[in-house]
């Protein structure tokens, strides 16, 4: 130190000559510093600017070096802090975060700042660092204490941004956080908040573990929202904080990490890396050029080894570089070393339930044994049958809870296959649950707070565990009690919900409500309805409360039947089917206990059903409870619930609008089950029963109606109240009764007047009925088409059609609309991986393959039950578009035209399709020419005028059915349904072009092709697809849709990355040339 003083008295000359290596590098010498005039400072001390200071962090007075080195700033000209600090201007305190002295360090470092002249503070903002976070026991009074006292400094200095940087650890990093966050509230205005995290090597990962996007998770409570500015800065900096990276890794190290936090965040990206990494000398070798970045960065600077020339090429960029912006997905995300995201896409979420001293006998034993190590191979295990979060549990009256919370949870961290879940800390006492927050540096789920001790403490809580950064469960359960039913349920998860977005500011994503799952079948009355009144809960929640989740105790359940676990599983089974698909996002279960919903067995499933769910599908609309007691043949409420119909007089103006609308929507449904063998004869019966009292009960009231309109007309004549008169009986020798009671009550409930004559029946009486009902014989009188349905309860169904004036053509041309005999089965088994081995390959060979010949029979004849359905009932719907344009080739290009234009040169094109040729070198012995499909359209230059066609078909509907099949669970069925569509598009591409070549363009009129040689292209002409070897570009799609206006005619649109909307669409090219032939065009030069 004394060494250094001396040099106070030598002239400024000298310490230019003989101090320049000294510069930027030594502790107490830079005291020496301040008799130094501001030219040699310039000249010099390029090294300091920023006033590093980290090599003094471990110096018993290293405050005093910090605080003499901000000072001698004040010498330097405004040019200096102008060139070196772009856009804001850092003031590292490095070593003043636990240091005796850091405010008067912090502060009089930021003073300094201010000292500068006006012009230049106007322009580069105070961006003050919290300084390392390393050190401290998380949240603990004498971290916080000194946290406060190094904060204070800074913002009494006057910074402007608090930078919290180069995070090894995202546990101190939240303390940190939790600071700042209660000084914000007790007494200091807020500032915008900079994190920065430290990725230690190229792994990815902080030194903690955590991955980019975990460390995002971990910090994502700090709101960028909530940021109050003083007037000085700009408005941009009002709206947002920033996170990023620095230090350890140069900027090429760094980008992939700062691409994937980028993604993570709506924050702006701040990241400032090293100049490369160290060499073996401890040197930096990155240069300046490739120290640049390219947009993907909101705020950059540099760290370890950068000089201004490294920053310079930031400010270049700037100024033509746009800032990125990313606007998220409502998710909600938890971590612990990985981020786990929940949201819309997202399965159900185990919360695994074994690590419970309560719950769990083997766990408790271990843990109050003293064998930890033994207990985490518990959640090690959990975690291994597929708990995506573990519950952690440690209320227990002779267990230290939260001494035994913080040595489970800090063993957790220690087990990497462990902690990459998240934890959910579970216990009723608060301070258990602090003590778990405090050990973790993921984003933690904390199980519960509730209402029951009053709104304050409440608030209290919430603010205490958004301070942590976790989300939060709440339990239905307030100051009067516990909600038992779904009414007191929604309301106090209401009251609760405001609260937390309105007064805490809490994201409602971090909100989990968790409306109380509680045991029935326990013999008393009053509890039978508890799984009913938690899936109503559950789904007003998600209808009212945004973005909020719902979890679940599921063993509660089943509490009673303890002991019987066949019984148990059997029950959580049946609750989760109908609780998931009415929007419960997770529940706390045993991982490895959970019943695969199709092995329970059916008995026990059918009665668990009827314990869980009872009557809780008459929560539907009128309609659906309707629809499903046609279903199920249940008569109980049909009675009522066709009077609250007949009670919609804007939408049921007449008895007859009920029977046509839902009362024939659910007997449709039954047609499709029957036909598809999902029901069977004696169901079909009773639904039929349920139909006839429907319609029983409204007959009165369409004969009043009836009356009514005689009564307005003047009229004397009797109205007829139905849709026609059948005369149904079986002739002599027939004694099918049966078939014909069937189709008598399904029309006689369907608004046919049904004049049952019973069976044997001597056909001159059938005649005399005749004549007295004045009934027609059909077939002389009809001349449209005789429809074939699979059942008597579809009967119906047709039959309405083709009464109905409006209804008749269009079911007609839905009739003429078969695609099925075009349909390629051959790829269909593909999808199932079904393929038989020679002589047994294709469709319908494969049927006799030995191997795999049965499953292809049985894939194959379900699919044809599900396609005749989906016919049936129009749930698909095909839409296409062709045209022909004059067309020429130039070269590899396809020069298309407007009608009657002339084929030269000087004729200007109204569309081009650039084709490619095929490069790859063939055999020297090889006569094949190399092609291209401009080679299949006459030449620019040829006088011949040719043709080209642009097609288009889509198969629509069946996205949504496929979503309907996947919502109840139906995987199966989902992915039947898209190969199906498929199939039926490709088949629609087929019969198109059979048309086009025989009609519309009608250049092989006399071709007469069965659908195989149609599978195996022996017709003239191509139709090559976009994307597909003979035409690989993808882009040549939207000449296609410009030209023919395929969207605004189709509604086929293409997506981004130009794929086809719906999936199951068929676009391409017409070519009539009968050299025309499919090829590869293989390996692409760089050229093309």
């Amino acid at each position: 130190m004394w060494r250094n003083i001396m040099f106070r008295a030598l002239e400024p000359q000298h310490v230019e000559e003989h101090y320049v290596q000294s510069t930027g590098t030594s502790t107490w010498r830079n005291i020496m510093f301040r008799a130094l005039e501001p030219q040699h400072v310039e000249e010099h001390y390029v090294q300091s600017t920023g006033a590093s200071t980290c090599g003094g962090t471990l110096c018993s007075e290293h405050w005093s070096l910090n605080m003499w080195r901000n000072i001698m700033f004040r010498a330097l000209e405004p040019q200096h802090v102008e060139e070196h600090y772009v856009q804001s201007t850092g003031t590292s305190t490095c070593g003043g975060t636990l240091c005796s002295e850091h405010w008067s360090l912090n502060m009089w470092r930021n003073i300094m700042f201010r000292a500068l002249e006006p012009q230049h503070v106007e322009e580069h903002y105070v961006q003050s660092t919290g300084a390392s976070t390393c050190g401290g026991t998380l949240c603990s009074e004498h971290w916080n204490l000194n946290m406060w006292r190094n904060i204070i400094g800074l913002l009494d200095g006057g910074a402007d941004i608090l930078l919290v940087e180069t995070i090894f650890d995202t546990a101190n990093a939240k303390a940190a956080l939790f600071a700042i966050d209660l000084l914000f509230e007790k007494s200091y205005e807020r500032k915008p908040i900079f994190i920065s995290g430290t990725i230690v090597d190229r792994s990815g990962r902080t030194l903690s573990g955590q991955t980019g996007e975990a460390f995002v998770v971990s910090l994502s409570h700090v709101n960028p929202l909530c940021v109050s500015l003083t007037s000085s800065l700009p408005l941009v900096l009002s709206l947002c904080c920033s996170i990023g990276l620095n230090c350890a890794l140069g900027a090429t190290e760094m980008r992939p990490f700062i691409e994937a936090i980028g993604k993570s965040t709506s924050a702006f990206i701040i990241c400032y890396p090293n100049a490369g990494l160290p060499n073996t000398f401890g040197e930096y070798d990155e240069t300046p050029t490739e120290f640049a970045m390219d947009g993907l960065v909101n705020i950059v600077g540099g760290c370890c080894g950068t000089t201004p020339g490294h920053i310079r090429p930031y400010q270049k960029q700037s100024n033509s570089v746009s800032p990125e912006f990313l606007l998220l997905i409502f998710t909600r995300t938890t971590c612990c070393s990985q981020p786990f995201r929940i949201g819309p896409y997202t399965n159900f979420v185990n919360i695994g339930e074994r690590c419970n001293v309560a719950g769990s006998r083997k766990f408790a034993k271990l843990i109050m044994s003293g064998n930890y190590e033994e207990a985490l191979s518990i959640a090690k295990a959990q975690v291994e049958m597929g708990a995506q979060v573990l519950d952690i549990n440690m209320d227990e009256g002779m267990l230290e809870g939260p001494t035994a919370m913080t040595r489970f949870c800090n063993l957790i961290g220690s087990e990497p296959d462990i902690s990459r879940v998240p934890l959910c800390i579970d216990s009723s006492n608060f301070s258990v649950i602090e003590a778990g927050l405090k050990c973790c540096q993921g984003k933690c789920i904390v199980n519960s707070i509730s209402l029951k001790e009053g709104e304050e403490e409440f608030l209290h809580r919430a603010a205490t565990v958004k301070r942590y950064g976790a989300a939060v469960v709440v339990m239905a359960f307030d100051e009067e009690g516990q909600a038992t039913d779904a009414e007191r349920k929604v309301e106090i998860c209401t009251r609760a919900y405001n609260l937390l977005v309105n007064k805490v500011g809490f994201n409602p994503n971090d909100i989990i409500f968790d409306p109380n799952i509680l045991t029935i079948g326990t013999g008393m009355e009053e509890h039978n309805d508890f799984a009913i009144y938690f899936i109503r809960a559950t789904r007003m929640i998600k209808e009212t409360l945004p973005r909020a989740r719902v979890s679940g105790g599921l063993s509660n359940l089943s509490f009673s039947f303890r002991g019987m676990e066949a019984i148990r599983e059997a029950m959580h089974g049946a609750f989760l089917y109908q609780a998931i698909k009415d929007g419960m996002d997770m529940g706390i279960v045993n991982a490895g206990n959970l019943p695969v919903y199709d092995d329970i067995d059916k008995e026990l499933l059918l009665l668990s059903k009827k314990v869980v769910q009872t009557d809780e599908w008459r929560e539907g609309s009128v309609e659906e409870r309707l629809e499903y007691a046609l279903i199920k043949g249940i008569d109980k409420h049909v009675v009522e619930d066709v009077e609250e119909c007949r009670g919609q007089v804007g939408r049921y103006t007449r008895p007859l609008h009920i029977i046509e609308g839902p009362l024939m929507n659910g007997m449709k449904v039954v047609g499709d089950l029957f036909g598809a063998g999902k029901m069977f004869l004696p169901q079909v019966i009773k639904s039929a029963r349920v139909m006839k009292r429907a319609v029983g009960h409204l007959i009165p009231f369409m004969e009043k109606e009836r009356e009514e309109m005689k009564a307005l007309s003047g009229s004397t004549e009797d109205v007829d109240p139905y849709q026609g008169t059948i005369v149904l009986a079986t002739v002599k020798g027939d004694v099918h009764d049966i078939g014909k009671n069937i189709v008598g009550v399904v029309l006689g409930c369907n608004n046919f007047r049904v004049i049952d004559m019973g069976v044997m029946v001597p056909c001159d009486k059938i005649l005399r009925e005749a004549v007295k009902q004045k009934a027609v014989k059909i077939a002389p009188r009809y001349t449209s088409p005789v429809v074939h349905v699979l059942d008597a309860s579809r009967s119906v169904v047709v039959c309405s059609q083709l009464l109905d004036e409006v209804m008749r053509e269009e079911y007609f041309e839905e009739l003429k609309e078969d695609l099925e005999e075009f349909i390629d089965w051959k790829p269909f088994f593909d999808v199932w991986q079904l393929r038989g081995k020679y002589p047994n390959r294709g469709y319908p060979k494969i049927f006799k393959d030995k191997t795999v010949g049965s499953e292809a029979r049985r894939v194959f004849d379900e699919a044809q039950r599900l396609l005749h359905q989906m016919i049936d009932s129009g749930s698909l719907k095909g839409r296409g578009l062709v045209g022909f344009w004059p067309a020429q080739g130039d070269g590899d290009d396809i020069r298309v035209y407007q009608e009657d234009a002339p084929a030269t040169r000087d004729a200007q094109p109204i569309a081009t399709f650039h084709g490619l040729r095929q490069q790859l070198e063939k055999d020297s012995s090889s006569s094949e020419p190399y092609l291209c499909v401009s080679d299949f359209v006459a030449p620019l230059d040829s006088g011949v005028s040719d043709y080209i066609g642009v097609f288009a078909v889509g198969v629509f509907g069946a996205e949504e059915l496929s979503q309907h099949f996947q919502a109840q669970g139906d995987d199966y069925s989902s992915i039947m349904v898209k190969a199906l569509a498929d199939r039926l598009a490709e088949a629609f591409a087929e019969e198109l072009h059979a048309r086009v070549r025989k009609e519309l363009w009608g250049y092989s009129t006399d071709e007469a092709l069965q659908a195989s040689d149609l599978h195996r292209i022996r017709y003239q002409g191509i139709r090559p697809a976009a994307g597909y070897p003979s035409q690989p570009d993808h882009t040549e799609k939207t000449t296609m849709w410009s030209l023919a206006g395929v969207q605004e005619k189709t509604g086929i649109c293409l997506t981004e990355s130009l794929a086809m909307l719906p999936a199951a669409s068929v676009s391409g090219l017409y070519f009539s040339n009968p050299q025309a032939t499919y090829f590869a065009v293989g390996k692409i030069t760089k050229e093309q």
